[in-house]
């Protein structure tokens, strides 16, 4: 079986995979944001902060880990492939074979997409770490 064979059998084996994990980023992306731009309740209010402190734990557990799971299985089941066609093919900016560079490119997305997923999922965690219930101290 050719290279190109190869790589188009990996796209159509994990097509759904990729609309899917794409999908599930941009639908939960709004709510990450939200969750790190919104205010952390002052020192006073204890009741509040303990109640922040267990929605953004909620959000880093439904929204955080499952997209940088299923993303980190995207780039698990793509990774021995990529590190293929880089070792054994020559690139070149005007005569490029399209589905290797193509590849490349998808795989290059979905590790932004991974890191990008990893990074908010921290602030949220952080975020969330962050307030401190039992010292009455929120933000």
């Amino acid at each position: 079986m050719d290279l190109k064979s190869i790589i188009i059998d990996s796209f159509s084996a994990t097509s759904v995979l990729l609309v899917f994990v794409i999908m599930l980023f941009s639908l939960r992306y709004p709510k990450i944001i939200e969750d790190i731009d919104k205010e952390i309740p002052r020192e006073e209010k204890t009741r509040e902060c303990e109640r922040e402190k267990r929605r953004l734990m909620h959000s880093f557990i439904i929204n955080c880990i499952p997209q940088t799971l299923l993303l980190g299985i995207t780039i698990y089941l793509f990774l021995p492939l990529t590190i293929y066609i880089i070792k054994n093919s020559q690139f070149s900016f005007w005569n490029f074979d399209f589905n290797i560079t193509m590849f490349i490119f998808v795989v290059g997305w979905i590790w932004i997409f991974f890191i990008w997923s990893f990074i908010l999922g921290l602030r949220v965690l952080l975020k969330a770490l962050h307030i401190n219930v039992k010292s009455q101290k929120c933000g």
